[in-house]
């Protein structure tokens, strides 16, 4: 054999090793998902959120307050258990929020999708967000 046919097999066999990883090592999504406010409520959309196994998800809000997302499970594997509201933050700062990857074993999900919150507070009160339920997210394998 040649060096340009064994230049030619190891490129070969390369692009191989390289597309077989990436069909069994799918990329990571990250959804942006809006937190929109009713002009005349204020009041956060309650559009539940759907995502894969692999997804993470971005969280940001148009306006000025400062924006926190909790989860009633622990499903993110960078959320932290919040002592005053015995739930799981995921990493916010300003008005978005980041929830990090999922935990590689996830409680059981609830039947209608983990329940997560979305709070909103004046950034001249940080520690006195408003709270909007209701919200769910659906994990899909």
């Amino acid at each position: 054999m040649t060096s340009r046919s064994l230049t030619t097999a190891a490129v070969g066999v390369a692009i191989g090793l390289a597309a077989a990883l990436l069909l069994l090592n799918p990329r990571t999504t990250y959804i942006t998902w809006g937190v929109g406010v009713d002009v005349q409520t204020g009041v956060p959309s309650l559009d539940p959120l759907t995502i894969h196994s692999k997804d993470q998800v971005h969280w940001e809000t148009a306006t000025t307050k400062l924006l926190y997302i909790e989860t009633e499970d622990k499903i993110f594997s960078t959320s932290v258990l919040q002592s005053n509201t015995k739930r799981y933050r995921v990493r916010c700062s300003a008005n978005v929020c980041d929830s990090g990857a999922l935990l590689t074993s996830l409680p059981s999900m609830p039947p209608n999708g983990y329940k997560y919150w979305q709070g909103l507070a004046d950034p001249l009160s940080p520690n006195n967000p408003t709270w909007y339920d209701g919200h769910i997210i659906i994990i899909k394998p």
